[in-house]
């Protein structure tokens, strides 16, 4: 399919050689070897060309020159100084090099051009784990969730670090919350239903929850825990007989 299209735009290129649009779909329908060549082009024919730098930048990081990656990145920036993705472009090529003070202002920055843009929380969130700055990973996580309430990920991942910090009912909630969007976690699903069956500070257990979530692992294939967790489940709500037979 790249051989056909790379075909089909040469033979447009042919016809109309100054057409920069034409230079950067031949570079784009996958003629990797002549891309560069092809986005340069393009550039030289209209300097404006947003589109040719960011393509030329992605192919120069593939080749690991990151700093041609970094330049034609930032002169898309200076072309198009609203576009979320490119700060966010520029900001994985940074940060893939250890730059990551660099780094997180382009995700900063990607996160003032449009306060919207989940990919930008998501990937400072990611640096920010690295660099250590767990309470900014959660500021950033509650705004991906808040955007989208349905984000079955950020449930986790804020799941994890409250746990962490000691916070089991937040982890707990956010356990449940994960489940809501994505029912068919049964790892998760097992640990939620034994925590609520279980736990040893009993703020924390709730046998009606710990039922539904046992119920659920009992519809699916054989996991070598699951009689044990609903008869704990059930002992929780007082089903004793129930329990014994499980």
């Amino acid at each position: 399919l790249s051989k056909q299209g790379v075909a089909y735009f040469s033979e447009l290129i042919s016809k109309d050689p100054k057409n920069a649009k034409l230079w950067c779909q031949r570079a784009d329908a996958g003629c990797s070897e002549n891309a560069i060549d092809d986005y340069t082009e393009a550039i030289r024919l209209d300097p404006a060309n947003v589109n040719a730098c960011r393509g030329r930048a992605s192919y120069h990081a593939a080749l690991d020159d990151f700093e041609s990656a970094i330049i034609d990145f930032t002169e898309a920036l200076r072309l198009d100084p609203t576009n979320a993705e490119i700060c966010c472009e520029r900001a994985a090529i940074r940060q893939s090099k250890g730059h990551l003070e660099s780094a997180m202002s382009d995700f900063t920055e990607a996160i003032r051009i449009d306060p919207t843009y989940t990919p930008a929380f998501k990937s400072r969130a990611e640096l920010r784990s690295q660099m250590g700055e767990l309470d900014g990973v959660l500021q950033d996580l509650t705004e991906i969730i808040r955007l989208d309430p349905d984000d079955n990920r950020a449930y986790i991942d804020r799941a994890e670090i409250l746990f962490n910090k000691g916070d089991i009912d937040a982890t707990i909630k956010d356990y449940v919350e994960a489940l809501r969007v994505f029912p068919a976690n049964w790892r998760l699903t097992q640990r939620v239903a034994w925590w609520r069956a279980t736990h040893p500070d009993e703020r924390y257990r709730n046998g009606k929850q710990a039922v539904e979530f046992a119920k659920r692992l009992c519809e699916t294939p054989f996991w070598p825990d699951q009689m044990k967790i609903t008869a704990a489940a059930l002992a929780e709500v007082g089903d004793f007989e129930a329990a014994v037979d499980w």
